[in-house]
């Protein structure tokens, strides 16, 4: 799926304490980082799974094995 760049949010508030958390790698940062910047105030984000695999560039599989492990 292609995403439209234009309409991606240009940044998220992403608490400081994901970053130090030695469990996380690159991918659930970048996981974390595309959920942050669409959450709104509450911190709820209601992508599709085909929209989180056009911003992250993260396979379907790969993708759904990535947010179980950030349950």
């Amino acid at each position: 799926m292609s995403v439209d760049p234009s309409k991606v949010p240009p940044f998220g508030l992403v608490p400081s304490n994901v970053f130090m958390d030695k469990r996380l790698n690159a991918r659930h940062l970048r996981v974390l980082g595309i959920l942050y910047s669409h959450a709104n105030k509450m911190f709820v984000c209601w992508l599709y799974l085909s929209t989180l695999v056009g911003l992250t560039g993260i396979d379907r599989r790969d993708l759904q094995r990535t947010l179980r492990s950030l349950e």
